[in-house]
């Protein structure tokens, strides 16, 4: 018509806004996206409303205040108005995303031992139970993305670009079926996780799976806390290529397009990729790692529970005593021992329910309130040497006991003197042999006596430190002691 002015609509919402999603309780709710320089846009969500004008990129942000979780679906418009063209007025373009639920949302990331999905046509990739798992499933208020994989611009995430849309699914047979072009289904931490989480809470909880094998924890770490200079001699040793190792490509890929969501906090299950690192430089990363996550998803109480290395072939002794340590340096970050469910055999132990599930007792216990003795397991404090015995102190534990499919299996304690030789180191302490309380250790407090044949005087002590050893020693929590050396 003659004297029309058309305009392109160019409105986007950011990555997460998409039908079915979970947006995070009792969190001011952060909405976010693209449109025509200078335009106005409107958010309502049921009656909130909130408005904002785009930068001369396009970018735009709004901020509603918090709500209580509901199962009840609610609706989110987005309107764009193009206030700074005449002589048109009015909107120009409207989104709406549809069923909208309240509840708890999480970050699941790592490598392999994350991305092993709960069900798939690889025996040796995939939980042991999720056949069942899956078939069992049929839960409309667990909502989940599963993100394809893709690296990003190793120094920025633009806005402008929007590269990567959620899709969020409902956790039934259908929605957690591969998809074509998919190379796996949602994780089986993830899975166990939110399950718990759900069955525990009764509120709706939404999981971002963003997983990746065989990647390292630098590649995770956003560019606003990796060190320039890393990052410059990373790519010059590689002469500029970008892949999955290179650090913040993952975080910018998969992670940064969800910044900066309101969100509880995140699991991590990852280490094999910095098996060469120093317990200190591994610390160093995963410090680096959290404050980046922290501080792009602007909330300094972001939770990061995150899972110890399961035994391999090795018991990966290094990392899983700078996982250790972290988790004593960070406030916010929480462990899970896995001393006892590993495969020597295989590298990617198929029971991730014990995982899920041990991962959920931090967050049940700290976030949401449920009374529970205790959620962590024993970590080592002091270690006295007197010849060839040792005294152990612990936290975390008040009664020890040993278990075992082989009951002859004696914890996989070993001491040492001036030469570095290791020995087998037996448990001192009276041990109950009665059928009902068999392999409980008697001690005031969770200390442990060592003793070492032949060892004159011994000057180290460690646990688990021989290749395919699997831990067998539990606090009164049922939780494992973790690999250490003093």
């Amino acid at each position: 018509m003659t004297g029309t002015i058309l305009l392109l609509a160019t409105l986007k919402l950011g990555t997460p806004f998409s039908d079915g999603m979970v947006l995070q309780r009792q969190m001011p709710i952060r909405v976010w996206g693209t449109s025509d320089a200078r335009s106005e846009v409107r958010v309502k969500l049921g009656n909130d409303t909130a408005k904002a004008q785009a930068d001369y990129e396009g970018n735009w942000r709004v901020e509603l205040p918090p709500r209580g979780a509901s199962k009840k679906p609610v609706s989110m418009t987005v309107t764009e108005y193009k206030v700074q063209v005449l002589p048109v007025s009015g909107a120009i373009d409207t989104l709406t995303v549809n069923d909208i639920l309240v509840g708890e949302v999480w970050f699941a990331c790592g490598q392999s031992n994350m991305e092993c999905p709960i069900w798939g046509d690889n025996p040796r990739f995939r939980d042991e139970k999720g056949a069942m798992m899956v078939a069992m499933s049929n839960n409309p208020f667990i909502r989940f993305v599963k993100n394809q994989k893709r690296e990003g611009d190793v120094w920025r995430y633009s806005l402008t670009t929007l590269p990567l849309k959620a899709e969020w699914r409902q956790f039934d047979s259908k929605g957690l079926a591969l998809r074509p072009g998919e190379e796996y289904m949602l994780s089986a931490v993830a899975f166990y996780f939110a399950r718990e989480l759900y069955l525990a809470t009764d509120v709706p909880i939404g999981i971002v799976d963003s997983s990746w094998g065989g990647t390292p924890a630098e590649a995770w770490t956003p560019p606003c806390t990796m060190p320039a200079k890393d990052l410059e001699d990373n790519l010059a040793a590689r002469g500029g290529k970008v892949d999955q190792y290179t650090p913040t490509a993952l975080f910018n890929g998969l992670v940064a397009p969800y910044c900066p969501m309101a969100m509880r906090g995140f699991i991590w299950y990852q280490g094999c990729n910095n098996v060469n690192d120093s317990v200190s430089r591994y610390v160093e990363r995963m410090n680096l790692l959290y404050s980046g996550w922290a501080k792009m998803f602007e909330n300094p109480d972001l939770k990061l529970y995150f899972a110890q290395l399961a035994p391999y072939q090795t018991n990966w002794m290094n990392i899983c005593m700078a996982q250790t340590q972290f988790a004593q340096s960070e406030k916010n970050a929480n462990l899970v021992v896995l001393a006892d469910a590993g495969n020597p055999y295989d590298i990617h132990p198929n029971r991730k329910d014990i995982v899920g599930q041990r991962l959920a007792m931090h967050a049940l216990r700290r976030e949401y309130g449920f009374e529970m003795p205790g959620d962590e397991s024993p970590v080592l404090q002091k270690v006295t040497f007197r010849g060839n015995t040792a005294v152990l102190e612990f936290n975390n534990v008040k009664e020890w006991y040993i278990y075992s499919g082989n009951w002859s299996v004696e914890p996989a304690f070993e001491m040492c003197g001036a030469d570095g030789v290791w020995v087998k180191a037996k448990i001192a302490n009276p041990v109950v042999t009665d059928a009902f309380r068999r392999g409980v250790v008697q001690s005031d407090g969770g200390w442990l006596t060592l003793e070492a044949e032949g060892l004159d005087k011994a000057v180290h002590v460690r646990y688990l430190g021989q290749p395919r050893t699997a831990g067998t020693l539990y606090n009164e929590l049922s939780l494992p002691l973790g690999p250490f050396e003093k």
